[in-house]
């Protein structure tokens, strides 16, 4: 079980009591509804998560209001599902996200203090 989520960019999101976290399909193996994680931005923790529910969707199925706020952050905005596919893609090495028919793993986290 891992125990926490590692971003690249302090995300927008981060200042919302609840926000999102949208990883790739096999991520719902890695954590558990109730789960207590760390928040590390370039693997330094800003706080801790309870995963509150997690969900497994395309892509397409995502409404484009939740991409936005899951994945814009200062100097990059979201404008279509395509927006946020080329930002996946930007993390990955391989296994490239070339259509809106792949599953995605949303997690739905609120802040502890």
């Amino acid at each position: 079980m891992k125990n926490s989520f590692n971003f690249s960019y302090r995300y927008d999101k981060f200042s919302d009591k609840e926000f999102t976290t949208i990883r790739g399909s096999s991520a719902e193996n890695d954590y558990k509804v109730g789960q207590i994680v760390d928040i590390k931005v370039n693997r330094k923790t800003i706080g801790k998560v309870e995963i509150l529910k997690i969900e497994r969707k395309r892509i397409k199925d995502i409404p484009l209001e939740l991409l936005k706020k899951d994945g814009e952050y200062p100097d990059h905005k979201i404008h279509n599902h395509q927006d946020f596919i080329d930002l996946i893609n930007s993390f990955r090495r391989f296994h490239f996200v070339s259509s809106d028919l792949m599953f995605l793993t949303l997690f739905y986290l609120t802040w502890k203090v």
